[in-house]
């Protein structure tokens, strides 16, 4: 399913409940694209009260690389979307953002266990977490909250690649870490 197609459906949804949004597709590598999203945003909603970043990236293949054989612009493309997006997307909001908002950045356990293989995603969500504290030194004087959350292995299309399906069970995917406190992936409601 398209990302286009994802968010009419996510727009319809909420029409449907009466929640007033902004629907907006867009690269948040593109500084331009992201800086015309937040300034349509605050037009819309004024200033920013809570802000999610969560966008998450990796080519199928990569994800079985050693780093001896991680291709430049493989890295790069990791690299951009995982984190200079988080940065575009912050950079973007924080002028907007209001004195007892939050932020919630979304990393992953990956960057925090590590692996022998998927070493760009695993840096790229490393960063995410130095941005999480980079932007709680700069943003906790303003009274405004920033959280990172490094969630475990979870069924999303992103995780399909590890299996070759869209959407794989988890659980017959991977084995758990024995580090991961449930000791079992996760699935999106």
């Amino acid at each position: 399913m398209s990302r286009r197609r994802l968010s009419n459906d996510l727009a319809a949804g909420l029409e449907m409940s009466g929640v007033e949004f902004l629907s907006t597709v867009l690269d948040v590598r593109d500084w331009e694209a992201v800086e015309s999203w937040a300034k349509a945003t605050s037009q819309k909603f004024g200033k920013v009260d809570r802000l999610v970043t969560l966008a998450g990236v990796a080519r199928q293949g990569i994800l079985k690389h050693n780093i001896e054989e991680i291709e430049d612009s493989d890295w790069e493309w990791v690299l951009d979307v995982n984190v200079k997006g988080t940065l575009n997307t912050l950079r973007a909001t924080i002028p907007n953002i209001n004195s007892g908002g939050s932020l919630v950045l979304i990393a992953s356990l990956a960057d925090l266990l590590g692996h022998a293989q998927n070493a760009a995603y695993i840096s790229s969500k490393h960063a995410v977490v130095g941005l999480a504290r980079s932007a709680t030194s700069k943003l906790g004087p303003r009274n405004i909250r920033v959280n990172c959350v490094c969630p475990g292995l979870t069924a999303t299309p992103l995780v399909g690649c590890h299996s070759g399906t869209r959407f794989p069970d988890v659980r017959q995917t991977k084995p758990p870490a024995k580090s991961w406190t449930a000791r079992r992936g996760g699935q999106l409601d």
